[in-house]
């Protein structure tokens, strides 16, 4: 009867043995994913990013267009992702693939034809300059008249 009632930890205590040997991994602070990044700027750090995305600076240009692009208070949603747009537009021009992106995603939406290739002239820039996002979606969206898998419009805004 002893004999039963150990045999439901048999399999725990040889778990526990088999850690003993190995080595503990310790994580540390640098290794931690932050799932909910910051991007609001200070007003120096937007003086002093927009003077170097003008210079050519991809990353600054990233960060302004971040910036703009997840604040969104009441209100003035339109104006902030326009403004993102103007910096995804320079960083675009400054040669930044992620940018090139991001200008797809946000003129694509338009009602716009002509803004819908300019989107589309951003999205081919993108992939072909590698982004992994703009290859993607260049494959699902090729045109300015493709529709998704499930028949909403690759371009335009989507149906009421």
């Amino acid at each position: 009867m002893a004999r039963l009632q150990f045999a439901p930890f048999f399999p725990m205590l040889m778990s526990f043995a088999c850690l003993a040997n190995e080595p503990v991994a310790l994580v540390q602070p640098e290794d931690r994913v932050v799932s909910q990044p910051s991007y609001t700027l200070s007003a120096e750090q937007i003086k002093q990013f927009s003077e170097e995305a003008n210079k050519g600076s991809g990353d600054a240009a990233m960060k302004l267009s971040d910036h703009y692009f997840y604040l969104l208070p009441k209100g003035k949603i339109e104006q902030m992702q326009r403004r993102a747009l103007d910096w995804a537009l320079i960083g675009a021009e400054n040669g930044d693939p992620r940018l090139m992106f991001r200008a797809y995603q946000l003129m694509a939406v338009s009602k716009d034809r002509l803004t819908q290739t300019r989107a589309l002239y951003w999205l081919e820039r993108a992939a072909k300059n590698g982004d992994e996002d703009g290859v993607r979606e260049l494959k699902a969206c090729p045109n300015i008249d493709a529709k998704r898998r499930f028949g909403s419009p690759c371009y335009g805004p989507e149906p009421a």
